[in-house]
């Protein structure tokens, strides 16, 4: 059996919770704070906060130093348009991004 049989063969539908109590869709997701601390293991991390359209509930984004750091935060930088390598944190605050 190939590995898209196994998955075809094995998937079950299961219910799920709701992320931040909003429907499934796209959404816009706006950065409300950035921290500077560390990880568990010890290295420099960035945690944003993220509201996701006026909701109550806060997601915590985490930007660990590291061999995949460059191309996390680039992604980030271009989805929320702050210009690449800007780390002005004060800066960041209020930009928007779309997220489904």
């Amino acid at each position: 059996m190939g590995v898209k049989s196994m998955f075809i063969n094995d998937y079950v539908p299961e219910e799920y919770a709701k992320v931040f109590d909003c429907e499934d869709g796209l959404h816009i997701v706006r950065i409300g704070a950035v921290r500077v601390c560390n990880s568990k293991s010890g290295n420099q991390m960035l945690e944003v906060a993220l509201s996701v359209e006026d909701n109550p509930v806060w997601y915590i984004e985490r930007y660990v130093s590291g061999e995949y750091f460059n191309k996390n935060i680039t992604r980030f930088f271009d989805a929320f348009g702050i210009q690449r390598g800007n780390f002005n944190f004060d800066t960041w605050k209020g930009h928007s991004a779309k997220a489904w």
